[in-house]
């Protein structure tokens, strides 16, 4: 009996290498030569991806900023495609219950 396409991919994948092909054949490594991540699949369905650029500076401490069940990141310039942005990602603590299933978290989520 062979298995299915989901089951192979459970468990965790180290990358090995980010690559991106431009159209006139060129390749980069957007993330230099030494990227690294981790891309999980679960038996339930869900994944979770991680790449990272070793080269970018760590995050520094100013720039999390905790309230409560808010979080703020704000990291360093980042350069994509020519442009220069400043990310700020802005988050909310997930009720426990609502890790439990994808559509649980979805509903909450909406919820503003």
């Amino acid at each position: 009996m062979s298995t299915s396409l989901a089951e192979r991919l459970v468990g965790a994948w180290v990358l090995e290498s980010y690559e991106a092909d431009d159209p006139d054949g060129t390749v980069r490594t957007p993330f230099g030569p030494d990227a690294t991540g981790l891309l999980v699949y679960g038996a339930d369905g869900r994944m979770t991806v991680q790449v990272m650029d070793p080269r970018r500076p760590p995050w520094e401490r100013r720039a999390v900023t905790p309230d409560g069940d808010r979080l703020r990141l704000t990291a360093q310039p980042l350069e994509v495609a020519g442009r220069t942005t400043i990310p700020r990602l802005p988050w909310r603590r997930a009720p426990p219950q609502s890790c439990a299933t994808t559509s649980k978290w979805r509903s909450s989520a909406s919820a503003k």
